[in-house]
């Protein structure tokens, strides 16, 4: 079983360039298909990482093989295979109260797991050549987009992209993502402890949301939230111990 008791929340990291192309065998076959479908191959080793590190955790966690980790992607508005992934029915009666959330961007991949409660975690690069403030309108709350503006500009990728990080890891807690709308949640700005200030669309989840940011290096930012009524630490580990399983 994974070495994680309740009250503690783990964020694996694992680069990007850990992707080998061997690990494709583990892969079932819509993971294939989805790897598949993306264009530029720093993508599906992306994708390639964070799965084989789902499927680790998952293992340790039932003490079985890698390999016969069932997992389900299947949205619960669509059923297409990008929903929040989680153990397949009959495994996951197994798996217990495991809760996981997986994020990758740049060169980066993240996995976070949770026994205390519903699990999100979100890592972003830091892409100055966007409109942050053009976006901030759509996104964020009217004080957030505010105090983003009257950042010096060079700041302001670095401040939009944690503003991100902290909305899209409590969005992702409940299995919403970017379905949910990322203006309803308003957080602390950037430089101030994390924390959910309001949640308009669910009030009743405004208070219990325990808000992290993770240590990223200076070319990403990351967030990691748990729905739980009480403290979670959060530990940061490296996954190439996991990897070593393989």
């Amino acid at each position: 079983m994974l070495d994680l008791p309740v009250g503690t929340a783990r964020a694996y990291w694992a680069p990007r360039s850990a992707a080998r192309d061997e690990w494709q065998a583990l892969l079932d076959p819509g993971e294939r298909a989805r790897r598949g479908a993306y264009l530029h191959p720093e993508d599906r080793d992306r994708f390639l990482v964070g799965a084989v590190l789902v499927r680790l955790v998952f293992a340790r966690e039932l003490s079985i093989e890698p390999a016969m980790v069932r997992l389900d992607r299947s949205c619960p508005d669509c059923e297409r295979p990008h929903g929040k992934v989680r153990l397949a029915a009959g495994q996951s009666a197994a798996g217990g109260r495991l809760e996981v959330s997986i994020s990758h961007s740049g060169g980066w991949v993240v996995l976070a797991a949770c026994r205390s409660g519903a699990v999100g975690v979100d890592v972003e690069q830091i892409t100055p050549a966007i409109d942050h403030l053009g976006v901030a309108r759509i996104a964020f709350t009217d004080s957030e987009s505010q105090d983003l503006s009257r950042r010096p500009p060079e700041a302001r990728p670095a401040a939009f992209t944690r503003y991100w990080t902290r909305k899209e890891a409590v969005a992702k807690a409940v299995g919403e993502g970017l379905r949910a709308p990322l203006s309803s949640i308003e957080v602390t700005a950037p430089g101030r402890s994390p924390a959910v200030l309001s949640w308009r669309s669910r009030p009743d989840l405004a208070g219990m949301v325990q808000l992290h940011d993770l240590i990223a290096d200076d070319k990403h930012r990351a967030s990691l939230a748990v729905i739980s009524p009480t403290p979670v630490c959060v530990v940061e580990e490296d996954a190439v111990e996991l990897f070593g399983a393989l």
